[in-house]
Protein backbone atom coordinates (compact mmCIF):
# COMPACT_ATOMS: atom_id res chain seq x y z
CA UNK A 1 0.00 0.00 0.00
CA UNK A 2 1.39 3.36 -1.02
CA UNK A 3 0.67 6.82 1.22
CA UNK A 4 -0.21 10.23 -0.47
CA UNK A 5 1.83 13.25 1.12
CA UNK A 6 1.89 11.59 4.78
CA UNK A 7 6.17 11.47 4.08
CA UNK A 8 6.47 15.41 3.57
CA UNK A 9 3.86 15.95 6.84
CA UNK A 10 5.95 13.72 8.96
CA UNK A 11 9.06 15.91 7.61
CA UNK A 12 7.70 19.30 8.13
CA UNK A 13 6.86 17.92 11.87
CA UNK A 14 10.65 17.18 12.64
CA UNK A 15 11.83 20.30 10.93
CA UNK A 16 10.43 22.64 8.68
CA UNK A 17 11.92 21.80 5.08
CA UNK A 18 13.38 24.38 2.33
CA UNK A 19 10.60 22.80 -0.37
CA UNK A 20 7.89 23.69 1.76
CA UNK A 21 7.00 26.49 -0.87
CA UNK A 22 8.11 24.87 -3.91
CA UNK A 23 5.38 23.21 -6.15
CA UNK A 24 6.23 19.87 -6.69
CA UNK A 25 3.98 16.83 -8.24
CA UNK A 26 2.54 14.54 -6.27
CA UNK A 27 4.57 12.84 -3.06
CA UNK A 28 4.00 9.06 -2.29
CA UNK A 29 5.58 7.72 0.89
CA UNK A 30 6.74 4.16 1.30
CA UNK A 31 6.52 2.18 4.76
CA UNK A 32 9.32 -0.96 5.09
CA UNK A 33 5.94 -2.92 5.59
CA UNK A 34 4.73 -1.96 2.44
CA UNK A 35 7.50 -2.82 0.55
CA UNK A 36 8.47 -5.91 2.08
CA UNK A 37 4.89 -7.26 2.06
CA UNK A 38 5.83 -8.75 5.18
CA UNK A 39 7.61 -11.67 3.97
CA UNK A 40 11.31 -11.76 4.04
CA UNK A 41 10.91 -13.48 0.44
CA UNK A 42 10.76 -10.27 -1.55
CA UNK A 43 13.05 -9.74 -4.00
CA UNK A 44 12.02 -6.83 -5.75
CA UNK A 45 9.52 -3.80 -4.99
CA UNK A 46 7.10 -2.27 -8.05
CA UNK A 47 5.20 0.28 -6.91
CA UNK A 48 1.42 0.66 -7.89
CA UNK A 49 1.67 3.45 -10.30
CA UNK A 50 5.20 1.55 -11.74
CA UNK A 51 7.22 4.62 -11.71
CA UNK A 52 9.51 3.05 -8.45
CA UNK A 53 11.46 -0.23 -8.23
CA UNK A 54 13.28 -1.23 -5.36
CA UNK A 55 15.73 -4.02 -5.49
CA UNK A 56 18.02 -5.58 -2.76
CA UNK A 57 21.81 -6.63 -3.60
CA UNK A 58 24.64 -8.34 -1.91
CA UNK A 59 27.49 -7.15 -4.19
CA UNK A 60 26.06 -8.02 -7.87
CA UNK A 61 24.11 -10.36 -5.95
CA UNK A 62 20.32 -10.57 -6.10
CA UNK A 63 18.96 -10.57 -2.21
CA UNK A 64 15.73 -10.37 -0.78
CA UNK A 65 14.24 -7.90 1.51
CA UNK A 66 13.89 -8.56 5.16
CA UNK A 67 10.38 -8.24 7.17
CA UNK A 68 10.41 -5.92 9.43
CA UNK A 69 7.74 -2.93 9.19
CA UNK A 70 9.70 -0.61 10.75
CA UNK A 71 13.07 -0.79 9.01
CA UNK A 72 13.99 -1.61 5.80
CA UNK A 73 17.14 -3.86 4.96
CA UNK A 74 18.47 -7.24 4.50
CA UNK A 75 18.06 -10.43 6.68
CA UNK A 76 20.98 -12.50 6.20
CA UNK A 77 24.23 -12.99 7.32
CA UNK A 78 25.24 -9.74 8.18
CA UNK A 79 25.72 -7.52 11.25
CA UNK A 80 22.09 -6.21 11.16
CA UNK A 81 19.34 -7.91 9.33
CA UNK A 82 17.30 -4.60 9.87
CA UNK A 83 19.62 -2.26 7.88
CA UNK A 84 21.86 -2.54 4.89
CA UNK A 85 25.28 -3.15 6.04
CA UNK A 86 28.90 -4.12 5.18
CA UNK A 87 29.67 -6.38 8.22
CA UNK A 88 33.93 -5.32 7.62
CA UNK A 89 35.93 -2.76 6.63
CA UNK A 90 36.76 -3.45 2.83
CA UNK A 91 33.98 -1.45 0.68
CA UNK A 92 35.00 -3.30 -2.62
CA UNK A 93 35.37 -7.15 -1.18
CA UNK A 94 31.28 -7.88 -2.52
CA UNK A 95 29.38 -8.13 0.82
CA UNK A 96 28.24 -4.64 0.99
CA UNK A 97 24.67 -4.76 1.01
CA UNK A 98 23.29 -2.48 -1.63
CA UNK A 99 19.56 -0.84 -2.45
CA UNK A 100 18.59 0.28 -5.68
CA UNK A 101 16.10 2.45 -7.32
CA UNK A 102 14.46 2.55 -10.04
CA UNK A 103 12.45 5.63 -11.38
CA UNK A 104 11.12 5.96 -14.36
CA UNK A 105 7.76 7.45 -16.32
CA UNK A 106 9.81 11.56 -14.77
CA UNK A 107 9.36 10.02 -11.51
CA UNK A 108 12.19 11.09 -8.77
CA UNK A 109 13.29 10.24 -5.60
CA UNK A 110 12.23 12.97 -3.03
CA UNK A 111 13.80 11.25 0.24
CA UNK A 112 14.48 8.85 2.83
CA UNK A 113 14.22 8.45 6.29
CA UNK A 114 16.57 6.60 8.65
CA UNK A 115 17.66 5.73 12.54
CA UNK A 116 20.12 3.55 14.16
CA UNK A 117 22.96 4.36 11.14
CA UNK A 118 25.93 5.04 11.00
CA UNK A 119 29.19 5.21 8.52
CA UNK A 120 31.09 8.40 8.99
CA UNK A 121 34.86 7.61 8.45
CA UNK A 122 36.99 10.03 6.83
CA UNK A 123 37.59 8.74 3.85
CA UNK A 124 35.61 8.99 -0.14
CA UNK A 125 34.92 5.04 0.47
CA UNK A 126 33.22 6.45 4.17
CA UNK A 127 29.38 6.82 4.25
CA UNK A 128 26.53 6.03 2.53
CA UNK A 129 27.31 6.35 -1.54
CA UNK A 130 24.49 7.12 -3.69
CA UNK A 131 25.74 6.03 -7.70
CA UNK A 132 23.57 6.85 -10.58
CA UNK A 133 22.88 10.63 -10.49
CA UNK A 134 21.83 12.51 -13.81
CA UNK A 135 25.24 13.77 -14.48
CA UNK A 136 26.33 17.09 -13.45
CA UNK A 137 23.28 17.77 -11.21
CA UNK A 138 24.16 18.71 -7.69
CA UNK A 139 20.90 16.70 -5.50
CA UNK A 140 21.21 19.35 -2.94
CA UNK A 141 20.50 17.36 -0.09
CA UNK A 142 19.37 18.09 3.30
CA UNK A 143 19.34 16.46 6.43
CA UNK A 144 16.02 17.01 9.00
CA UNK A 145 17.23 18.25 11.73
CA UNK A 146 20.30 19.22 10.50
CA UNK A 147 23.46 18.11 13.03
CA UNK A 148 27.09 18.82 12.88
CA UNK A 149 27.98 14.98 12.10
CA UNK A 150 25.05 14.75 9.08
CA UNK A 151 26.29 16.20 6.10
CA UNK A 152 26.52 15.48 2.29
CA UNK A 153 29.53 15.68 -0.26
CA UNK A 154 28.89 15.74 -3.77
CA UNK A 155 31.49 14.74 -6.09
CA UNK A 156 30.60 16.92 -9.53
CA UNK A 157 29.69 14.37 -11.60
CA UNK A 158 27.06 11.30 -10.53
CA UNK A 159 27.58 10.09 -7.09
CA UNK A 160 27.12 11.75 -3.62
CA UNK A 161 28.38 10.94 -0.08
CA UNK A 162 26.19 10.68 3.14
CA UNK A 163 28.33 11.37 6.24
CA UNK A 164 25.90 9.40 9.01
CA UNK A 165 27.44 10.21 12.58
CA UNK A 166 26.35 7.96 15.13
CA UNK A 167 25.60 10.60 17.89
CA UNK A 168 22.79 12.05 15.06
CA UNK A 169 21.52 9.15 14.35
CA UNK A 170 21.34 6.76 17.44
CA UNK A 171 19.75 9.33 19.50
CA UNK A 172 16.22 11.88 18.68
CA UNK A 173 13.78 11.45 15.92
CA UNK A 174 14.12 9.90 12.73
CA UNK A 175 16.17 12.00 10.39
CA UNK A 176 14.86 12.73 6.85
CA UNK A 177 17.25 13.09 3.39
CA UNK A 178 15.34 15.45 0.91
CA UNK A 179 16.79 16.14 -2.22
CA UNK A 180 15.68 19.53 -3.15
CA UNK A 181 17.00 18.98 -6.84
CA UNK A 182 14.46 16.13 -8.11
CA UNK A 183 16.42 16.73 -11.93
CA UNK A 184 19.41 15.32 -10.14
CA UNK A 185 17.11 11.33 -9.88
CA UNK A 186 14.55 12.56 -12.36
CA UNK A 187 14.15 8.63 -14.54
CA UNK A 188 17.62 7.27 -13.12
CA UNK A 189 18.89 4.47 -11.78
CA UNK A 190 20.72 4.69 -8.26
CA UNK A 191 22.58 2.26 -6.12
CA UNK A 192 23.17 2.91 -2.51
CA UNK A 193 26.01 1.13 -1.09
CA UNK A 194 26.81 1.17 2.87
CA UNK A 195 30.79 1.29 3.71
CA UNK A 196 33.32 2.45 6.25
CA UNK A 197 36.63 1.47 6.25
CA UNK A 198 36.83 2.49 10.00
CA UNK A 199 34.58 0.74 11.62
CA UNK A 200 32.76 -2.84 10.73
CA UNK A 201 29.36 -2.93 10.49
CA UNK A 202 28.40 0.63 8.84
CA UNK A 203 24.97 0.49 8.20
CA UNK A 204 21.62 2.52 6.92
CA UNK A 205 18.67 1.36 8.89
CA UNK A 206 15.75 3.29 6.16
CA UNK A 207 12.70 3.54 7.71
CA UNK A 208 11.04 5.03 4.89
CA UNK A 209 11.22 6.36 1.26
CA UNK A 210 9.78 8.54 -1.06
CA UNK A 211 9.52 10.06 -4.42
CA UNK A 212 7.21 12.47 -6.38
CA UNK A 213 5.43 11.18 -8.74
CA UNK A 214 4.71 13.85 -12.08
CA UNK A 215 3.94 10.89 -15.08
CA UNK A 216 2.62 13.80 -17.00
CA UNK A 217 5.85 15.56 -17.23
CA UNK A 218 7.64 15.60 -20.64
CA UNK A 219 9.84 18.26 -19.91
CA UNK A 220 12.18 16.69 -17.36
CA UNK A 221 15.53 18.45 -18.85
CA UNK A 222 13.72 22.05 -17.68
CA UNK A 223 11.82 20.70 -14.21
CA UNK A 224 10.38 17.92 -12.19
CA UNK A 225 6.89 20.15 -12.37
CA UNK A 226 3.57 19.62 -14.04
CA UNK A 227 2.97 22.70 -15.82
CA UNK A 228 0.91 24.18 -18.67
CA UNK A 229 4.12 23.92 -20.74
CA UNK A 230 4.08 19.91 -20.49
CA UNK A 231 0.65 20.17 -22.05
CA UNK A 232 1.42 22.37 -24.86
CA UNK A 233 4.55 20.08 -25.90
CA UNK A 234 1.50 17.06 -25.69
CA UNK A 235 -1.10 18.96 -27.74
CA UNK A 236 1.81 20.14 -30.13
CA UNK A 237 2.27 16.18 -30.96
CA UNK A 238 -0.40 14.93 -30.71
CA UNK A 239 -0.83 11.46 -32.93
CA UNK A 240 2.81 11.84 -33.53
CA UNK A 241 4.21 8.62 -34.51
CA UNK A 242 7.38 7.45 -32.75
CA UNK A 243 7.21 10.25 -30.56
CA UNK A 244 9.81 10.96 -27.69
CA UNK A 245 9.13 11.58 -24.13
CA UNK A 246 10.53 15.16 -24.76
CA UNK A 247 7.93 14.96 -27.55
CA UNK A 248 5.09 13.97 -25.43
CA UNK A 249 4.92 10.39 -25.35
CA UNK A 250 4.38 9.88 -21.59
CA UNK A 251 4.56 5.98 -22.78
Amino acid sequence: MTRVLRFLAVAAVAAPLSLATTAHGQIVELLPGDISGGSGETSSFTSTDSLLTLTPFIGATQATFNNNATRLGIDDQGTNANAFNDPDTDPANGNEELLQFELSGGAALFGFAFDFSRADGPGDDDGVIITGLNPGVDPGIVFSPAAGDLFAVYDGVSSVRLNLGVTSSFVGPDVVVTFTNQLATVDSTLVFRTTDTTQAGAQLAVTGISYEASPGNVNVGVDSVVTEADFFIIRDNFFATEATREQGDLT
